[in-house]
Order: C-alpha cells, then sequence, then structure tokens
C-alpha cells in the first residue's frame, strides 16, 4: 500500500506511531453464516405474511412471528452480530429499508417513553405518523405537563444526532401545532400546565379523518389511565406504517440489544413495566421484524409468564419455542477457524497481509477460547509490543486473560495505565468524570485514552470498559509493575464521592434534571460503595432524594454490579435497593421480607443505609395496616438530618390515619413553619393541612394547603400543583362551598390531565360536598358512588370510606335521621379494618351528637372543640 494511498488517517496515525511499519487496523466481523442465514430467512418470511395478511396488525388471535432471537454468554460478540446484521440490511438495495437500534444497556432505554421515542425517531425517515404523534402528544401533555415534548426530543442524545433530533423535534412541533391550529383551540390561562388535550384537538380535520379509519384510536387516545395509553401506542404506530407500507415497498427492522437488562430477575415482573411495555411492542408491530441479542433465552412463549406479559404463552409466540424450528438461536463460542480468520484480518500491513504470523495466530486463537474479547485485548497488546521494537512470540499470549490484560496495563505510559485503573473503578464514565478522578491529567491524555480499542463508546456521550477487563484490572493489579497503593485507590474514590455530593447539594445541577447524568451518578456511587467500601456519608440521601423524584429507571441500573467485586456491605446494599424495587411495584410481603433483616440488624451496612432501609419497612408496615410507629421512631430518634425528617414526618402521617391527631401535630410542631428546605416546607404544611382537616378545622387547613399551593407554583411543579389545589378543595368544600364549586371543575381536569385517580376522586367527592343542600340528595349520593368507585379502583380502599361517610352527612344534612343512622351502620360496616378514624366519629357526631368511645380521636383543640367543629357544616345546612 503506498504512503497515504486509500489509507484511512487512522491507519496513517498508527503507521507513523508504530515507526514506519504500516498497519491497517480493520473492522473484521467474523463470518456467523448460520445466523445470517436466519436473519434472512426471518425477513423474507415477514416480508411475505405481510404481503399475504395486510390486516395482521389488528389479528390479536393470530400467533406473532416477527421476532429473531440471539442468546449467548457475555464478550460472545452478540453485539457485533447485531451490528453487522444491520450494516447488511440498510446497504441491500431495492426497497427503502429503517433500522432501528435500542441499546438496553443505556438506561434511558429502560424507561418505557425513551425507548417510544426512540423507535418513532428510527422510523422518522419513512414518512408521517399521524395517529401515534397525536396520541402520544396527548399522553405527554398528561403524563409530563409543562415539559414540551419537541424540547425535551430535542435534548436526548438517544434519539440519534443533534441535527436528527431537532429536525424529529421540530416536525413533531409542527404536526402538534397544527392540529391545534386547525382545531381553532385556544390555549392559555389556567390550561397552560396541560397545552395539548384531547377536547381541544378532537374536530380537527387529521384527528377527524383517524377517528373514521383507525381502528382504536378514539379508544387509545381517550383512554384515562395514562399507563394503558402508552402501552397501547404502538398499536397506532402499526397503522401508520402499514399505510406507508401500502404506498410503497418499505421494510422496518428494530434491533433490541442487551436484552438481558430488561427481564431483571432479581425482582418481580409485574404488568405494565418495562419488559411488558417492549413484548407489547413487538406484539402490536407485527408489521416489523425485531432482532433481540440477550444473554438469556427470551421466555415470552412460557405459559406462565401471563401473569407479567400481557401476550405471553405459546400461541402468541410459536417461534420462540425450543424446536429445530424456533427463532431462537444460542450464539457460542467462535469457531477455532473463526478466531484465525478474525486475527487474519484484523491488523495488516502495507501490502494489505496479517501482520500476525499464522504460527502466532494459531496460538491466540487456541488461548481465546472463541471468545471475541480475549481476540481485542490480545490484537492490542500485539500493537503495543511491536510499538516496542519487539517481535512478538507465543509466549508473550500464554498468561491467560487476566495476564494478559495486566500485559496491557504495562504497554501503556503511566497517565494511560492510571486512566485504565479509573476507568475500572467506574466501569462507566465520560470525559468529565475522568477529569474528575484524575485532575491532574491533561485533556489530550483523556482522549488518547478514549480512543483505545479496549473502550467501549456508547450512543449516549458515555463510555464503558467490559466487566471482564473490568474485574481483571481491580483484582491483578498490584501484580504489575507499577500498580496503585491503596490510599491512591480511596482518593481516586473520594474525589469522585465529593463531586457527585456537590451536584447533589445543588437543587440547579444537571443532576437533576437530565436521566444520563443520574444513571452516571449511581452507577459510580453505588459502584463504589459496594465494591471498594468507599465511605459516602451522603448515600442514604442520595438515594431518598433520587427516589422521590421517581427516578427508579437510575436506582434499577445500579444495581448491576460485577459479582466478583462485590464486598460483603456490597451485598448487602443491593439487598436493600432491591427492596425499595419491590416496594415500588406493590410487593409489599416480599419487601418485608427483603427488608427486616436490616431492622435485626443482620446485613453489614452503614448506619444510615441501614436507616433508609427502616425507612421503607416502615412505609410498608405503614401501606399494610401494621404499627410502624416504632420503625419511624428508630429511624429518627438521637439524629437531626433529612432521613430524621422525613421519618418524623411519615410517622406524624400514620398518627394522624390512626386517629390520633394531637400526637400528629405534636410531631410536626417540631419543624420551622418556615423551613427553608422546598421540598420539606412542602411536606411539612401538606402534614399539617391533613391533621387540621382531619379535626374539623377547615379555616385552618386551608390556610396550610395556600401554603402548598404558593410552594408548588414557585417550584413551577403541575405535580404538585394539582394536589395543592385538590387539598384545598378537600377543606373548603365543608366552609366555603361556593369557592370550591367556581373552580373544582379546572381541578379535576388538571388531576386527569397528568392521570391522577385518587385525586379525580377527591374532586367528585369535594363537589358533592359543596353541592349539599343546593342539588338533589339523588344526585349528591351518584356523585359520592362514582367517588367512591374511582377510589376503589385505584387501590386507595381507606380514602373509600370517604364519600360513604359524607353520604351520611348528606342524608342528615337534608333531613332524612333515619337513613343517616342506617348509613352509618353500613359505614361501620364497611370500614372494618380500615384506618378512618376521624370519618367514624364524624359519622357518630352527624348521627348522635358526639363521637362513641368505640371511635376514639384525640382533638387537637379538645374534645369538645372537634365535636362542635365536624357539627358545624351540618348545623348550616340543615332545611330551615
Amino acid at each position: 500500500m503506498s504512503w497515504g494511498g486509500g489509507m484511512g488517517i487512522g491507519d496513517e496515525i498508527r503507521a507513523r506511531r508504530l515507526g514506519g511499519v504500516r498497519v491497517s487496523a480493520q473492522r473484521v466481523f467474523t463470518n456467523r453464516m448460520p445466523e445470517k442465514a436466519a436473519f434472512d430467512a426471518k425477513a423474507a418470511e415477514l416480508r411475505e405474511r405481510v404481503a399475504a395478511e395486510p390486516d395482521l396488525i389488528h389479528d390479536f388471535t393470530a400467533p406473532r412471528r416477527n421476532v429473531l432471537a440471539f442468546y449467548g454468554d457475555g464478550g460472545i460478540g452478540k453485539t457485533s452480530l447485531s451490528r453487522e446484521l444491520e450494516r447488511q440490511f440498510v446497504t441491500d438495495e431495492g426497497v427503502a429499508r429503517c433500522a432501528v437500534r435500542v441499546d438496553f444497556s443505556e438506561p434511558s432505554s429502560l424507561d418505557p417513553e425513551m425507548l417510544l421515542l426512540q423507535v418513532r425517531a428510527g422510523l422518522a425517515s419513512l414518512g408521517r405518523f399521524p395517529a401515534f404523534d397525536t396520541a402520544l402528544a396527548v399522553y405527554w401533555s398528561r403524563q409530563n405537563p409543562g415539559t414540551p415534548l419537541a424540547e425535551f426530543v430535542a435534548r436526548q442524545s438517544s434519539l440519534g444526532g443533534a441535527a436528527a433530533r431537532d429536525r424529529f423535534a421540530h416536525d413533531l412541533a409542527d404536526f402538534t401545532q397544527s392540529l391545534v391550529d386547525n382545531a381553532g383551540a385556544v390555549v392559555g390561562g389556567a390550561s397552560r400546565t396541560a397545552r395539548f388535550a384531547w377536547r381541544q384537538i378532537q374536530d380537527a380535520l387529521v384527528v377527524r379523518d383517524l377517528r373514521r379509519n383507525c381502528p382504536f384510536f378514539e379508544q387509545v387516545v381517550t383512554e384515562p389511565n395514562t399507563e394503558q395509553l402508552r402501552l397501547h401506542l404502538p398499536l397506532l404506530l402499526a397503522w401508520d406504517l402499514t399505510r406507508i407500507q401500502r404506498r410503497q415497498a418499505a421494510e422496518v427492522v428494530v434491533f433490541l440489544d442487551t436484552f438481558e437488562t430488561v427481564p431483571n430477575q432479581r425482582r418481580s415482573a409485574r404488568l405494565g413495566d418495562v419488559e411488558d411495555a417492549v413484548v407489547r411492542t413487538v406484539f402490536f408491530l407485527a408489521n416489523v421484524l425485531f432482532v433481540v441479542t440477550s444473554r438469556r433465552r427470551l421466555d415470552w412463549a412460557v405459559e406462565g409468564r401471563s401473569a407479567s406479559l400481557e401476550f405471553a404463552g405459546p400461541n402468541a409466540w410459536p417461534g420462540l419455542l425450543a424446536g429445530p424450528a424456533s427463532d431462537q438461536h444460542r450464539v457460542g463460542m467462535l469457531s477455532r477457524a473463526d478466531c484465525e480468520e478474525y486475527l487474519s484480518g484484523c491488523l495488516l500491513d502495507e501490502r494489505g497481509q496479517p501482520l500476525i504470523a499464522p504460527g502466532l495466530r494459531a496460538e491466540i486463537a487456541r488461548l481465546s477460547e472463541g471468545m471475541p474479547l480475549y481476540l481485542d485485548v490480545a490484537a492490542n497488546h500485539f500493537l503495543a509490543l511491536v510499538a516496542r521494537g519487539q517481535e512478538p512470540a507465543p509466549d508473550d499470549f500464554t498468561g491467560g486473560l487476566p495476564q494478559i490484560v495486566m500485559r496491557l496495563m504495562e504497554d501503556l505510559d503511566a497517565d494511560q495505565g492510571d486512566l485504565l485503573r479509573a476507568a475500572a473503578l467506574l466501569r462507566v464514565f465520560d470525559r468529565g468524570t475522568l477529569r474528575v478522578a484524575l485532575p491532574g491529567l491533561r485533556s489530550s491524555a483523556v482522549e488518547q485514552f478514549l480512543d483505545r480499542s479496549f473502550v467501549l463508546r456508547r450512543e449516549d456521550n458515555l463510555f464503558s470498559i467490559h466487566e471482564l477487563l473490568q474485574t481483571s484490572i481491580r483484582r491483578q493489579d498490584s501484580f504489575t509493575s507499577d500498580p496503585w497503593a491503596a490510599s491512591e485507590w480511596a482518593e481516586v474514590g473520594g474525589r469522585l464521592v465529593a463531586h457527585w455530593s456537590a451536584e447533589f447539594d445543588d437543587p440547579a445541577a444537571r443532576i437533576w434534571w437530565d436521566r444520563r447524568t443520574q444513571a452516571l451518578a449511581f452507577w459510580q456511587l453505588v459502584g463504589l460503595y459496594a465494591t471498594t467500601g468507599t465511605e459516602i456519608p451522603r448515600l442514604a440521601y442520595i438515594i431518598m432524594q433520587v427516589q422521590l423524584r421517581g427516578v427508579w429507571a437510575t436506582i434499577e441500573a445500579a444495581r448491576e454490579q460485577p459479582a466478583a467485586l462485590l464486598t460483603e456491605q456490597g451485598h448487602a446494599l443491593l439487598e436493600l435497593l432491591d427492596g425499595m424495587m419491590r416496594r415500588q411495584i406493590g410487593d409489599l410481603a416480599d419487601t418485608v421480607t427483603t427488608l427486616e433483616p436490616f431492622a435485626r440488624g443482620e446485613r453489614p451496612i452503614e448506619t444510615n443505609l441501614r436507616r433508609l432501609a427502616l425507612y421503607y419497612l416502615g412505609e410498608t408496615y405503614d401501606l399494610r395496616g401494621g404499627d410502624a410507629a416504632g420503625t419511624f421512631r428508630t429511624i429518627a430518634d438521637g439524629h437531626n438530618d433529612r432521613l430524621a425528617s422525613e421519618a418524623l414526618i411519615s410517622y406524624a402521617h400514620s398518627r394522624s390515619r390512626d386517629g390520633d391527631q394531637l400526637a400528629a401535630l405534636n410531631l410536626a410542631r417540631r419543624f420551622d413553619p418556615d423551613i427553608d428546605d422546598g421540598e420539606l416546607h412542602y411536606r411539612l404544611h401538606e402534614l399539617l393541612g391533613h391533621i387540621w382537616w382531619c379535626s374539623g378545622d377547615f379555616d385552618t387547613a386551608a390556610h396550610h394547603f395556600l401554603i402548598t399551593l404558593r410552594r408548588a407554583e414557585a417550584n413551577d411543579s403541575p405535580l404538585l400543583t394539582a394536589l395543592a389545589r385538590r387539598h384545598l378543595c378537600l377543606a373548603q368544600c365543608w366552609n366555603n362551598p361556593t369557592a370550591v364549586l367556581a373552580e373544582i371543575d379546572e381541578v379535576e381536569q388538571l388531576n386527569r390531565d397528568l392521570g391522577l385517580p385518587p385525586g379525580i376522586a377527591q374532586c367528585q367527592m369535594s363537589r358533592a360536598t359543596a353541592l349539599i343542600g343546593q342539588a338533589p340528595l339523588d344526585d349528591i349520593d351518584q356523585m359520592l358512588t362514582a367517588a367512591a368507585d374511582t377510589f376503589t379502583r385505584s387501590g386507595y380502599l381507606d380514602d373509600a370510606i370517604g364519600p360513604l361517610a359524607t353520604a351520611v352527612f348528606a342524608a342528615a344534612a337534608y333531613g332524612y335521621p333515619v337513613l343517616a343512622i342506617r348509613r352509618r351502620a353500613d359505614l361501620m360496616r364497611r370500614a372494618q379494618g380500615r384506618r378512618v378514624r376521624h370519618w367514624l366519629a364524624a359519622a357518630d357526631i352527624w348521627t348522635l351528637g358526639a363521637p362513641e368511645p368505640s371511635h376514639p380521636v384525640t382533638w387537637p383543640s379538645g374534645l369538645d372543640a372537634g365535636t362542635a367543629a365536624w357539627a358545624r357544616p351540618l348545623l348550616e345546612r340543615l332545611p330551615r
């Protein structure tokens, strides 16, 4: 090969670095002919089936054969296979072809919203998708009010390059605006938190066409449950794609890589989770081929998965059953011949001939045992030896993988070796965190390190090294010629802890709104604690703050740690995170089983992390009707930190639910009502509002709920605003019904737009209460029944007692004492086992004149004041 002729710049520079030796490092895909043949056959089969069954997507009884799965051990080359299949698919000519890649090692891909956006963004080149885009916009305005979809899309690096994202975002914004303009809707004022609602655009021309011609369109868009709406969006995407395919020959393949991160075996799967969302997407998009690469076989065809997958079993996925006709293929180790072929093509001299001699290639192939990762490391080691002027020999490669990695370390200069050690400490990193870990290094050293072939460049501007390489570096560094001392490992960990602690202390920092940064912080901090024992004083607080913001995908990702590096306290931390996840999905019995060993001191873990485990255990006890008082006191006693504050507030809520309003108020009074912490300020006044509301002091309750409303508006939080406004109505419907009736429709719509069933039910109950004395009793009863049904369907069984108690009040207020007594008896029967003493005491007051001793409630202002407070609304509404 002549000087510079046809040589890439990377090859040219490499040649000069190697002292004039002309080497071409090729991207070699070792032929896996059976896998390629399986892909071609499956693509042809789906093409023929779609042509023969144009309405396949709407035949929900038809089996799906649009999945091709490749599985095998880590480092075996599944991702390389997937990428090569993608390359060959899109370069074939003669038909419009579109490939979409979703890498589930990216935390963003574990978010069902991001998964939908990734698929939609990948299809953008095929044309318009009006049904899907309309439904997506309606869903987004309800689920993420105040966050414009187009702006969100433009910020997500996982949706492609900047230009592609901007184009996609622009197209979405133009489309949704055209719908609003065409429908003649006016947006503004009180609707600013829900800028794109069904009621605004249902008469637009495009929407009317979809309502006539697109099956299930209207049912999806008007679905009140936002999770169900999201889960069925792919049904509309399939219909849009079908219309495109009828106009032009268009084929689509979606590549789902590292799928093993989705069906996490350490937590209970459930309907609606990430895996169920993926399976529904594949099922609904029956006109799209999905190529899945994973460490494990797909088990969608197992009948037992029906508890956690809407579409499961052999009838739905016959191709995923074992057998000679299976669409699941194990990707094994490379054959010896494949390994030698790889080594023949990965490094070429200036004449295009293999640089590694035949005998050495055979020896490296034998040592690799067919593992592609070993071949990559060996090729790097070969280049390092050549650069030093040595003639590589078989003895240089006979030590096995850990020794090869250590030799690689020795071939690096001091800066590069330090960077590799830092990378092994972090596993996943970016430029910024490498500079934090090693602040004395120049940027050029970081860039040179990131350009090395053993550094895996991810699509979200993060980098990583293989788990096996990470483990080998960490376990074998002491045997290298210039290892880090224990103090150096600790110093790097300490710098990273200080960096992330500062980020979490700044409420305006990127970490609070950027999912990528959140995931990176969790991977690194949890990894440091779990594998090195690095002290992280704020780790419990950080975990709680991320949980309070609902970033569960980030916590899920942090639980993946190399088993070989886990310390005893690392195992305990992952067990704690597992308990938190079980609490999140409502698996309360398993939560108790997982977290109770922490309460008994049987898990070796840092004190505040043990307190965090107790906090979630206490919440679980409280939800299951148990006594959480002792647990919350254990967390709070002797401490003056955020975790203690959260525990006290939760304890006070628990006491209030038990009817001990005086104890709850005494706990609340431990806090400064003007506390600077915005989140605690909101939670404190929300607690005070509930205490005084349960005590019948509706004016004082409204005062505190107004404070929470101002705080929510100051923070521009639609969710907290919806909570505060509905709580305010809940208090004022008793003593200021006119004010409630003036705004209750708007408040209920806000809660509907956000998809908050308990908020909808509270608004229904508040409206009915405010109308008592103004509307017929039959109408009031219907409203209260609707509220109770909404609470019950949502699983809020204690709250469902509220409408029953209000029905007692309504009967008494309309002058039907016998009916009120009968309703009170029904209330007592249905309230058995429920923590609703304030409602039972109030019903006693409305029918008997005072609470019965069997319904003890402690009133902050005394029994007489509490009785008078709950009696006052009845006296004001009795017929004159």
